[in-house]
């Protein structure tokens, strides 16, 4: 199961309602609403850095409380899930390797990046990679693999699964990533996508959900999803607040390749704004998707 997302914790739930994907495919901005409070880049890095868990999720903690509670939940994940799993693996080694991937959430670092500032080799992070997807820790989004399109990257880009667990996995508050535009980035993308993941399982038959990056990052578009075999919908994270043409040009480029197989395209950001970027590409805050 994944994490709690917004919709669930402000609205209630109606599986036999389209989901936020179905209605961008169909009918671009048209079916979409907003909340009638809108939040700001804090408060997605507030709600990021709380993450999805029902313990915290759900309860009134302090910051401090809810880094207490999952900071406990990491160790027992190390020193007594894991070890059921795999009784080999060092449980101090693991819970580095756990923090440098939390520091890289969201990302297609190399593999010796992470492994080589873990102080671990090749296979050990190998098998670490494995043994937490085996928890449901982490997520890898696998490349995009098109037949018309060049030079595709087929890197997995690698999510913790519920971003308040990369939060304290990192020691990170809310003030550290607010003051580093990187991690503002990638705990937005992350966040994002927490959204997105649970509500692709409720659509029939299941959308399949990639990233693409073409040679040398040329192009390179957060989401590419499959809703079935011939529509294509396109998804960017930005975490500014007011996006322009220039910021969906990946989207566009993916556009002009797929022709009429592109159904819609998205950039998700943390602005209060709706707007058209193009042809079938569109501005929308990311809490259209539980407004």
């Amino acid at each position: 199961m994944f994490s709690l997302t917004e919709r669930e914790l402000t609205t209630h739930m109606d599986t036999g309602q389209p989901t936020f994907l179905q209605r961008l495919a169909a009918s671009g901005i048209d079916d979409l609403n907003l909340p009638p409070e809108m939040p700001d880049i804090n408060d997605y890095i507030t709600a990021a850095v709380r993450g999805g868990f029902p313990e915290v999720a759900y309860r009134d903690r302090s910051e401090s409380s809810r880094s207490i509670w999952l900071t406990s939940y990491l160790d027992d994940l190390i020193t007594r899930d894991a070890a059921m799993l795999d009784s080999t693996k060092d449980p101090a080694k693991l819970r580095h390797y756990l923090g440098v991937l939390a520091l890289n959430n969201a990302g297609m670092p190399a593999d010796a990046t992470l492994y080589r500032a873990a102080g671990i080799n090749a296979r050990t992070a190998a098998a670490y990679d494995q043994l937490l997807r085996n928890l449901y820790v982490l997520d890898i989004v696998p490349a995009w693999a098109n037949g018309r399109l060049n030079r595709l990257v087929k890197t997995g880009k690698r999510y913790m699964v519920d971003s308040g667990l990369a939060a304290a996995a990192a020691n990170l508050t809310t003030e550290i990533i607010l003051d580093d535009s990187d991690l503002v980035g990638r705990f937005f993308d992350a966040f994002a996508t927490a959204q997105i993941r649970p509500e692709a399982g409720l659509v029939h038959p299941r959308p399949a959900l990639h990233h693409l990056r073409t040679a040398a990052g040329r192009q390179e578009i957060d989401l590419v999803i499959e809703l079935g075999a011939t529509r294509v919908v396109g998804i960017e994270f930005k975490a500014g607040s007011a996006p322009t043409a220039d910021d969906a040009k990946h989207l566009s480029w993916l556009r002009d390749e797929l022709g009429q197989g592109f159904t819609a395209g998205a950039v998700l950001h943390s602005g209060p704004g709706i707007y058209p970027l193009g042809d079938r590409i569109y501005a929308i805050p990311l809490c259209a998707l539980w407004g």
